[in-house]
């Protein structure tokens, strides 16, 4: 694989030994030689790895791998002398990815620590974008995320930060790790906890999600199941309450159509008796049309009646309910006009 390498030294015999140095580790290896870091910075195209030197004319010390790692993410390989063996040490601690004595390397040695370097900057470039991936998917999450440790909160992600207003990473955690279900302002939010680790140790993962439409519709819900239950209850007792009314109905038939003939048969000797028993029998047809009323009605469309012809034809049906000697006249009025009644529903309340 080809390897792009820059190199920034500013001594013309140890730049030239490390050139020859990299010739020699493989024609797949370009190098690209800058004597400042001011030239370096302005050297255009990517690098796989960086030889920087640290006694450059315009940049000194340790302060020049500081520079160079604020202007680019180029793993850096420091080049030191003899003299000072700490200083490759100390530029591992701030930064660099390794380091190589003047004087002290071979080709296969600095073949070796370039394709170390190389590979740790690969690897280093996935893991901080597969940390930067991974950190947007949980800062985008719909569920608040939350880590507890000892007691308080380690981590928060944006949503977490939402749901509960005023706290932040550093304070108590407000809940029992057992908790499941808690009232954050008007909200209702649902906990799930579960062990994991975290930096130093072991933590407690705690997903919370608002649960308050949920809830307020699970209200809604039983709420409208208990009108349906009240309705269904409703219908029937109204359904037995009409079922009796009938019956009730047709016995008191029976008694006012007895009551009548009595009356017929035996005229003023019995009026006194059948006067009381027709009058309870109104009475009771009034008490049951109250319970017909409990019973579910159908539904009838409602149709344009001419009151006139309604009349003239329940007259058949009225004069043969009246006694003998009782004649029965209509006086309809020209202008009476039209009424929506069901079909069959004004003969019938005549």
């Amino acid at each position: 694989m080809s390897q792009r390498v820059l190199l920034v030294e500013d001594d013309a015999s140890d730049a030239d030994l490390l050139l020859h140095f990299m010739r020699r580790a493989g024609p797949e290896m370009t190098v690209v030689h800058c004597r400042t870091l001011a030239e370096a910075f302005a050297t255009p195209g990517s690098f796989d790895c960086c030889l920087l030197d640290l006694s450059l004319p315009d940049s000194q010390g340790l302060v020049t791998v500081q520079r160079f790692q604020k202007h680019s993410r180029t793993p850096v390989v420091v080049l030191t002398s003899q003299s000072d063996p700490e200083m490759g040490t100390e530029a591992i601690r701030i930064g660099a990815d390794d380091y190589i004595e003047k004087g002290s390397t071979s080709p296969s040695a600095l073949r070796r620590v370039l394709e170390y370097t190389v590979e740790r900057g690969r690897l280093r470039r996935r893991l901080e974008l597969a940390q930067r991936s991974f950190g947007a998917i949980v800062e985008r999450s719909p569920n608040g995320l939350m880590v507890v440790q000892r007691g308080r909160v380690a981590f928060m992600n944006a949503r977490a930060r939402e749901l509960f207003d005023g706290l932040d990473v550093g304070a108590n955690y407000p809940y029992g790790l057992d908790a499941r279900e808690v009232s954050q302002g008007r909200r209702i939010l649902n906990l799930t906890s579960s062990a994991t680790d975290w930096q130093d140790g072991p933590a407690q993962l705690v997903v919370c999600a608002d649960v308050t439409a949920r809830r307020a519709e699970d209200e809604r819900l039983r709420h409208r199941e208990s009108l349906l239950q009240k309705a269904q209850r409703t219908k029937a007792l109204g359904r037995l309450a009409g079922g009796m009314a009938h019956e009730f109905n047709n016995a008191l038939t029976t008694v006012t159509g007895h009551a009548e003939l009595l009356r017929a048969a035996h005229g003023e000797l019995v009026e006194g008796q059948v006067v009381p028993i027709l009058a309870a029998a109104d009475h009771m047809r009034a008490l049951n049309a109250q319970i017909l009323a409990l019973s579910p009605q159908p539904v009838r469309e409602l149709a344009r009646v001419h009151i006139n012809d309604a009349v003239e034809s329940a007259r058949p049906l009225l004069a043969r309910a009246l006694r003998e000697g009782v004649e029965l006249e209509n006086d309809l009025a020209a202008d009476a006009g039209l009424a929506m009644f069901p079909e069959g529903e004004l003969g019938r309340v005549l």
